[in-house]
């Protein structure tokens, strides 16, 4: 308000102290009234110029600011458009966004900034008319760069008037939200990757433990709903005698302390069931290093502890078992052990007092008294002496063998006179040729022994037992047949196993069930084959097969020959001759015999090996002694032995010497 003095003083140190106030105007007494109209007058027009002047420089100095303040904004593009959409400013933030500078942009239409699709659309105008119509637009959508790029942009315009109304341009603000949309549509697709997943739970607890979120698996794992559960502290999930412990706050506190906190216990469901559960707690800090949460993961592990705790009882069941099992057969062994010395020891005594007994006297009566005894001596000598192989099989030892050159006749006969001697009115029939090779004499006769002994035992009293031996190139086969009854099926898998017996009546007493356990250990350790064949209503049948020389058959337990000398054993040369390119391989111990194939011949001299051109190698193998032949019905050209034979023969004598024309 202007300020304008009267006074009725004129002296020089009023009007100085008067003007310090800077007054709009100064009048001094007496004055009349036109004097104090013109003094106000002049006094209001100049404090009404001194008014504007202020004002228009405040403006001024108000609009350089805000233009250096637009300016130093970097990260947002704020410009004008005029009323048709034209640029008319541009900060720095607008070059940074936008990559256009001022002088490229100035003038030119801002849907230059818009993308094809968008203008055709008639965005850009729809965008300045709603503005007009709301007195402000806001939209996200894809904007373009000057380099073609785009990025997703958060835009306001807002429509610029005089005081009296008049449209003289817009305000337009753009911002850069690419990053912030990505990192929203990646959290979107984690909340609903975790929503749905089924297997774990997967929920957020805030500092104090209550939950905030529940996802699908949270669900169908613990049994509460969203509603149900979110606010609720996750000691709901706990037995009640953890939450009575603190368990609850001590994982709280542990997650917060280090980080992460993990266990694996038991957990408690909607319907009070429980379920051994995995857990993992996991702090949540703001990027300031503040606690906001916890994130909680839990997975049923109820079937997996309890196929552990199944595996872990079948384990401790089975080793308890193996245990049991190695104590039976340790006392079995040892007992059987101990068993056969005595008993060998008390029947030397007595057959030695039977003996002595039988030089007394030689009445009929007391001879045949003394013949019992010593049938029943034999019988139990023989028991012993089952007892005494089947202890050194099972203990490791295995069953000696002595091999050498015999006559398979030689020592079948005897074997059968036996057995007439000692089954009188029991026919048995011998058809056996010479048969020659390299076996335990004495073992075989055990093998043979007990399987006529068996076949009489068993077998039809009125009808023969026959024993029928033969030849196939390289080894020899032994039959006993006898027409008694079928053996009963449940025994036929276990037939050769130890302590199995057959429950047929006999006129002899009951064995331990050894024979042909023992029998079938001793073929096996020639290298050969034990079965037996029933056809129906033709009565039962052992067949023996055997190599005709000696073999090293290695013992599946021990890793040891049965044979020690087996190896030393002797046997015929065979030279192998092979053509060339030829992979297969035949081989024929006997000297003047020829294989089939074309590709490979045996001979018996290295001559007759190299008489023809058509073979580049000549190979020397005393195939018998190196290795076990095949006695399956794939053996070639009736030798018995297969093209796997002689390979693995002649890799085990490499050394042999092999000459080329």
């Amino acid at each position: 308000m202007p300020v304008v003095y009267l006074t009725a003083y004129a002296d020089e140190e009023t009007i100085l102290r008067a003007k310090k106030t800077t007054p709009f105007g100064y009048l001094v007494k007496p004055f009349n009234e036109r004097e104090l109209r013109a003094t106000i007058e002049v006094a209001f027009y100049t404090h009404q110029m001194e008014r504007a002047l202020a004002d228009e420089r405040a403006k001024r100095h108000a609009a350089e600011e805000f233009k250096i303040l637009v300016d130093g904004v970097s990260d947002y593009a704020i410009f004008m458009l005029d009323r048709d959409g034209r640029v008319t400013t541009w900060n720095s933030g607008a070059e940074r966004l936008k990559g256009y500078t001022r002088d490229e942009i100035i003038g030119k239409d801002f849907s230059i900034f818009y993308t094809e699709e968008a203008r055709q659309a008639g965005d850009p105008k729809q965008s300045l008319e709603t503005s007009l119509r709301k007195g402000r637009f806001e939209d996200e959508g894809w904007r373009v760069r000057k380099d073609g790029s785009r990025f997703w942009a958060n835009v306001v315009i807002t429509p610029l008037r005089t005081p009296k109304g008049v449209l003289i341009g817009f305000a337009k603000v753009t911002r850069d939200l690419t990053e912030h949309r990505q990192a929203e549509e990646d959290a979107q697709r984690f909340r609903v990757l975790v929503e749905s997943v089924q297997d774990y739970a997967i929920f957020m607890l805030d500092p104090r433990g209550q939950v905030t979120t529940w996802n699908a698996g949270a669900a169908r794992i613990k049994g509460y709903t969203a509603e149900e559960i979110v606010g609720k502290h996750f000691s709901t999930f706990y037995p009640r005698e953890d939450v009575a412990a603190g368990k609850c706050e001590r994982e709280l506190e542990v997650a917060a302390h280090e980080g992460r906190f993990e266990d694996e216990g038991w957990r408690v469901r909607k319907d009070g069931s429980r379920f051994w559960a995995s857990v993992v707690i996991t702090a949540l800090r703001d990027p300031e290093g503040a606690l906001i949460g916890f994130a909680k993961v839990t997975r049923d592990l109820t079937e997996r502890r309890q196929a552990e705790e199944n595996l872990r009882a079948l384990v401790a069941a089975e080793r308890a078992a193996g245990a049991e099992k190695s104590r039976v057969q340790e006392f079995q062994e040892r007992f059987l052990a101990i068993l056969g010395h005595d008993l060998t020891q008390s029947l030397a005594s007595i057959e030695i007092g039977v003996g002595l007994l039988g030089m007394w006297s030689k009445e009929p009566a007391f001879v045949r008294d003394v013949e019992r005894t010593h049938a029943s001596l034999r019988r139990m000598s023989r028991m012993i002496e089952q007892i005494l192989d089947f202890t050194r099989s099972r203990l490791g030892g295995g069953l000696a063998l002595v091999f050498g050159p015999m006559d398979l006749r030689e020592a079948l006969t005897p074997i059968v006179d036996e057995a007439r001697t000692a089954h009188p009115s029991a026919t048995i029939q011998l058809r056996c040729p010479e048969l020659r090779g390299a076996w335990d004499r004495d073992r075989l006769e055990q093998v043979f022994s007990n399987l006529i002994i068996n076949a009489l035992v068993h077998g039809d009293p009125a009808k023969p037992v026959t024993v029928t031996a033969g030849a196939e190139a390289l080894r020899v086969w032994v039959e006993v047949h006898n027409e008694g009854p079928p053996i009963p099926q449940e025994l036929q898998s276990v037939l050769f196993h130890p302590f199995r017996r057959g429950e047929r009546e006999s006129p002899s007493p009951a064995g331990l069930g050894l024979g042909l356990y023992i029998s079938n250990e001793l073929v096996l350790g020639h290298g050969g084959q034990s079965r037996f064949d029933q056809p129906q209503a033709e009565g039962t049948t052992f067949r023996v097969v055997l190599p005709r020389q000696a073999v090293v058959n290695f013992d599946d337990r021990g890793g040891e020959p049965a044979s020690r000398n087996a190896a030393e054993a002797f046997g015929a040369p065979a030279f192998i001759r092979l053509k060339d390119g030829s992979s297969a391989i035949r081989e024929n111990s006997e000297r003047d015999q020829r294989s089939a194939d074309p590709d490979v011949e045996v001979t018996g001299t290295r001559a007759e090996a190299l008489d023809e051109e058509r073979f580049h190698c000549v190979h020397e193998t005393r195939l018998p002694c190196s290795i076990s032949p095949s006695l399956s019905d794939e053996a070639v050209d009736g030798t018995g032995y297969t093209s796997a034979d002689a390979a693995r023969a002649l890799e085990i004598r490499s050394g042999d010497a092999c000459s080329r024309r």
